[in-house]
């Protein structure tokens, strides 16, 4: 599967999972939110979603309208479909009550899982 789009997904499935896993570090540990602190993660977990249906909207990196390159349909797509739904969570909800920080690891989980899937398939193709 060598595909030169395929460094951009990776790229993309990396940056999403950091993003994912900052905003889940806000809420390790906590007991309460100060209101800011409540707003700001409010705010960066309803970017998450509004950015992950964007993307799931086409697909492909960027959520533009155009053919999926074959990394984007086998592991851009679902790793993107996969975390929005982990992000069950309406964003009017309590941050802790709610555990937006289990759901926010889940949907991390779920972009590894597919970014190491096409990691290991680079490899195995750059092998041969």
């Amino acid at each position: 599967m060598p595909e030169e789009f395929a460094g951009v997904v990776v790229n993309e499935l990396r940056r999403l999972k950091d993003s994912l896993d900052q905003v889940g570090s806000q809420l390790e540990g906590k007991k309460t939110l100060t209101p800011s602190e409540r707003a700001s993660v409010t705010e960066a977990y309803s970017s998450l979603k509004d950015e992950l249906r964007r993307l799931h909207e086409f697909g492909t990196v960027g959520g533009i309208r155009r053919d999926q390159s074959e990394s984007e349909e086998r592991f851009f797509a679902p790793a993107v479909n996969r975390a929005l739904q982990a992000l069950r969570a309406p964003t009017n909800t309590n941050p802790l009550s709610s555990k937006w920080s289990a759901l926010l690891s889940e949907a991390a989980s779920e972009i590894s899982y597919q970014l190491h899937r096409l990691e290991k398939e680079l490899e195995q193709a750059r092998r041969l």
